[in-house]
């Protein structure tokens, strides 16, 4: 069939046609000229089923590769989910608040700004009081105030044992409603170098001691850690 220009009148006895017949292009019946990408994308964002194949617009697809239909953003955040399309890639298109334009969220548990980091692993978060790590020196809050342990604001899980009574005492494990935070540091390092001046016998109980704990200097992993590690007692 040769490629015409004009009108399409469908009617019982088939199509008529009304205008000029263009020589040359074939042109397959179902389909229609997707060269120019202007007049393509007119066709596949007009609402008609130009080509009388039951599927309109964007569910045809001949229309596929068409800008309008290939560039989709289905939450409406001004990102698209596709390659090529003039915008960061949208890593959730489901959810308007998730794009590479959107301030992280600190505590949530989501990528909100899409660079795959999360809260605190994102730099955007580095000052966030949730992201802030300050280390404190933990006494036993007996009134002798001597260092039991060294640790962070998240948690006894981080933390570092430190035995005040060498060779014998409480384990700090058990001690945990009896602690007070009496100076804080911002580093370990500044932590346990202000535990080592206010108690200088800070040292680990070797692992054939007798005494029923063995993890001082150990961490509540079961890690064990020397004084050397730690930064040492001068």
């Amino acid at each position: 069939m040769n490629r015409i220009k004009g009108i399409v009148v469908k009617s019982l006895l088939g199509m008529i046609v009304f205008g000029a017949i263009l020589a040359g292009t074939a042109y397959a019946a179902g389909s229609f000229d997707t060269v120019d990408d202007d007049r393509s994308m007119a066709c596949c964002n007009d609402g008609v089923d130009n080509d009388c194949d039951g599927l309109v617009d964007c569910a045809d697809s001949d229309c596929a590769d068409i800008t309008v239909c290939r560039c989709i953003d289905a939450d409406g955040d001004g990102y698209y989910a596709n390659m090529d399309c003039g915008t960061e890639l949208d890593p959730d298109d489901d959810n308007a608040n998730i794009n590479p334009g959107a301030d992280e969220i600190c505590d949530d548990g989501i990528d909100n700004n899409g660079n795959r980091l999360i809260d605190c692993a994102d730099s955007a978060c580095e000052d966030h009081p949730e992201c802030v790590i300050t280390w404190y020196v933990w006494y036993a809050n007996n009134m002798s105030l001597k260092p039991v342990m060294v640790g962070t604001n998240k948690g006894f899980e981080r933390d570092t044992l430190c035995s005040s009574y060498p060779g014998g005492g409480m384990s700090p494990t058990l001690m945990v409603e009896k602690v007070a935070i009496v100076s804080d540091a911002a580093t370990r390092e500044e932590a346990i170098a202000d535990a080592c001046k206010q108690f200088d016998n800070i040292r680990r109980v070797p692992g054939s001691s007798t005494f029923v704990f063995s993890n001082w200097l150990g961490d509540l992993g079961g890690e064990r850690h020397d004084l050397d590690e730690l930064g040492g007692c001068e």
